[in-house]
């Protein structure tokens, strides 16, 4: 390997590091196993370890050299041991700082004595040329160059191209869509295999925190020409030059760090990244923290707990998230978005009072000068809006291909394991400090008003915390470091659980984040006994799910009874005026209805009139205003069963009909999301979708769009999108129109039915004017009858 790396340097300067080659290979002295460079090196290994001065190094160098043989190659002194490194070592750069983060001194300021922001002086207290902070820059190019001057290293660099071939699993970055997307967007940069792609991993404690753009400038320089022209390189594998460029994927670090990075408010009451302004956030008042507790709008739509309310806040959850903005998206939001780079200084009392008294001096004396202009308040808004859920505009948005890239930032699961890991066994141990669950934490149940059996009760001067389920008493916890201590794991896959846990069995120290690892993941379940409340619990819902099993059994038999008679019924349809009846059965009007009775009013019987209407459009006297229809029964199933379409399903469904649509842009799609119609318009030229709800409030401001069926016209318009070639993502504008309403007496489906038929006649100008109805309140009794009409007619003549 150093042979390989001195042969790239001795193509551009033979003469000197040959003779330094040369000078390295010959030993210490006559008979040793150390030359001249591996011998210094040791000495240097063990400087650096014990922080020995250059002074006693110097000193002890000449010792050596004097004890050591006659006509031996050991250095004589500190400046030719630094004289032979300096032609193995690699380029660094020393480059000032501010003490407060505001600036580096190179370029423009290289020459300043002092920060140009704050006005801090670039150097130490009572010195002129020892400055206060320095930034030692390590140049990644030539690391880079001498990766390719040796064989092996550069043959292994093209090993995601020629390696092993791609199953379809996720192995290797290669296979990633990130790495896909610059091999499909840059075709000119993917088709050169020995071109890098690289991570930028960046966290720790002592970091500049916001201001660490400032000293990422030297760095994003070097990734602009790596990625712009390129750097002439050497290949010792196949021993030819080439053009070498650079493209950075993501960074990986933690949480906070993540903020530092991208600009992102990871903090206070919109700390979700995915989420940003429907971040779901409340202030606990006796943590004195925020909490976040809308964590369940990432499960499915169907999912239990989203409709469990005393497991969680007392609430059910029907919001899904959004999708999160993409690079070009976020971009275009911080355009023009300013940052003042630095630390902010702290002030004394007496500095204060100072400039008050200043201040207070010029109002006196001066003159009244005109006021300032105000700026606008929707500039103010804009900004302070932007400044709720972002820091900066990151440096990382200089690079030219940052903005397309699909991830540009990677979360260390490591770091959140650790911590998730640490506060659950915390909270299972009743560890100090590393419990999450306190007097603190049972006021809060008290202020959200939930877990009642949780929260505290005073007993005289003392509060009395009630035991939780998981709360574990000593012998558990013996129980616990017993199977800890005893569990066996390969060699190297994570400490001795055993030398951690003390003798006693009653705590445990000295873990890591890879011991966290092993133990979220390998460690067995430990049995506990459970309390009175919890077995109360399990079998109250054992009774339940035999009820509820009773029930279902009970229901099936019915509805093979229900299909028997459907089949006989429907071969004695007849019509009587305005009213369908069946022989030996009473006339059936809206009054008479109750809202158990919808076999009438299912996804077929909507299915037929939308026929219906197709006829009166195609074939009829009503003008084509370019209608298309969805039938329910692909998006929502049969109301009276309570089955309903897979939300994935019915959007996938909506997604084809779009397609397929030819020249008609309005849509129609009644909905039954559940004992109850509703009609969703989709206005294809301006990405509008009127929502018409029978069962509206008064106040048509309160109504809110079904959650489910709003979420299935989106992900419909993702997959459309994706079917007709276009990335483009589409958001929908949602308008709740001003319909009649629908009385306790009358079935919602004839409304739904009343609504398609005026906007086929009217088309999307009804919508748009919210004409509807012509500004009834609700449909007269001889307004459902006429739908009654049409549709018994139609229905009369495809049976004939």
């Amino acid at each position: 390997m150093l042979h390989d790396a001195f042969t790239y340097h001795v193509e551009e300067n033979p003469d000197s590091l040959k003779s330094l080659l040369e000078g390295c290979e010959k030993p210490l002295y006559e008979g040793s196993k150390y030359n001249s460079l591996s011998g210094l090196l040791k000495y240097q290994h063990i400087k650096g370890e014990f922080g020995w001065s250059d002074a006693s190094f110097d000193i002890l160098l000449r010792a050596i050299k004097d004890t050591l043989p006659e006509n031996n190659t050991m250095p004589s002194s500190l400046y030719v041991a630094k004289k032979l490194l300096k032609g193995v070592g690699l380029q660094y750069e020393k480059i000032h700082a501010c003490p407060n983060d505001c600036v580096l001194f190179r370029k423009e300021h290289k020459d300043a004595s002092e920060c140009p922001t704050c006005r801090t002086s670039r150097w130490k207290k009572n010195t002129k040329n020892v400055p206060s902070k320095v930034l030692w820059y390590f140049p990644p190019i030539p690391r880079f160059r001498r990766m390719f001057s040796s064989s092996d290293i550069a043959h292994d660099l093209t090993w995601h191209a020629e390696g092993q071939v791609n199953n379809g699993t996720l192995t290797h970055p290669r296979d990633s869509p990130s790495w896909k997307v610059v091999d499909s967007t840059w075709k000119e940069f993917g088709a050169e295999k020995r071109n890098l792609r690289l991570a930028l991993s960046a966290d720790g404690p002592k970091q500049p925190g916001n201001n660490i753009d400032v000293y990422l400038a030297p760095l994003i320089e070097d990734l602009k020409l790596l990625w712009e022209t390129g750097v002439r390189t050497y290949d010792a594998y196949k021993k030819e030059y080439f053009n070498l460029r650079a493209i950075l994927l993501w960074t990986i670090n933690d949480f906070p760090a993540y903020s530092n990075h991208s600009g992102c408010v990871t903090k206070g009451y919109y700390a979700c990244p995915i989420c940003a302004k429907n971040t779901c956030s409340q202030w606990l008042p006796a943590s004195k923290k925020v909490c976040f507790l809308g964590h369940r709008r990432f499960l499915p739509l169907k999912h239990p707990f989203r409709k469990r309310k005393n497991d969680f806040n007392n609430q059910q959850e029907n919001d899904h998230i959004e999708q999160p903005l993409s690079g070009e998206e976020i971009y275009e939001t911080l355009a023009g978005f300013k940052t003042t780079w630095g630390q902010k200084l702290k002030t004394s009392k007496k500095v204060k009072m100072s400039k008050k008294l200043k201040t207070s001096k010029k109002l006196k004396t001066s003159k009244k000068e005109p006021p300032k202009k105000k700026s606008p308040k929707k500039e103010k808004e804009s900004i302070d809006e932007r400044a709720k859920l972002w820091h900066k505009k990151s440096i990382f948005f200089e690079l030219e291909y940052w903005k397309k890239l699909l991830v540009r930032h990677q979360l260390d699961v490591m770091h959140i394991e650790k911590n998730v890991c640490e506060s659950v066994y915390g909270t299972l141990l009743n560890l100090p400090n590393k419990k999450k669950d306190g007097i603190k934490a049972r006021q809060d149940l008290e202020a959200m008003g939930t877990k009642p059996e949780l929260q505290t009760h005073p007993r005289g001067k003392r509060t009395w915390l009630p035991p939780a389920c998981y709360t574990m008493n000593t012998a558990e916890k013996r129980m616990f470091y017993e199977t800890l201590s005893n569990i066996k794991v390969p060699d190297g896959y994570c400490s001795n659980f055993r030398n951690l846990v003390l003798d006693d069995l009653s705590s445990m120290n000295g873990l890591k984040s890879n011991d966290f690892h092993a133990k979220l993941t390998r460690m067995p379940k430990i049995k506990r006994q459970k309390h009175a409340k919890e077995e109360e619990y399990e079998s109250r819902k054992e009774t339940e799910r035999k009820k509820l099993e009773n029930r279902n059994s009970l229901e099936k038999e019915k509805e093979k009874l229900e299909k028997e008679k459907q089949k006989e019924n429907d071969k004695k349809v007849k019509v009587k005026g305005k009213k369908i009846t069946m022989e030996n059965e009473a006339p059936i009007t809206p009054r008479r209805r109750t809202r158990g009775q919808i076999d009438d009013l299912m996804g077929s019987i909507i299915t037929c009139y939308m026929m219906y209407l197709y006829e009166q459009v195609k074939n009829g006297c009503d003008k084509d205003h370019g209608v298309c229809f969805v039938s329910p029964s692909a998006i929502s199933g049969d109301g009276r069963k309570d089955k309903f379409v897979k939300g994935d399903d019915a959007s996938r469904s909506i997604a084809t009909r779009l397609s397929t649509r030819k020249n008609n842009n309005l849509v129609l799609l009644p909905y039954n999301p559940g004992r109850h119609w509703v009609l969703a318009v989709l206005d294809m030229d301006t990405t509008t979708c009127y929502y018409l709800d029978s069962g509206r409030p008064v106040n048509i401001s309160q109504q809110t769009v079904n959650t489910q069926l709003k979420h299935i016209i989106e992900t419909a318009l993702v997959s459309y999108s994706a079917q007709i070639g276009t990335n483009k993502r589409v958001k929908m504008n949602w308008i709740n129109v001003a319909c009649p309403r629908q009385p306790g007496i009358t079935e919602c489906g004839y409304y739904v039915l009343k609504f398609m038929k005026e906007v086929i006649q009217g088309g999307v100008e009804v919508l748009k004017n919210n004409a509807i109805g012509f500004g009834k309140s609700s449909y007269t009794d001889a307004d459902i009858d006429e739908v009654r009409e049409d549709w018994a007619s139609f229905v009369t003549i495809f049976v004939m």
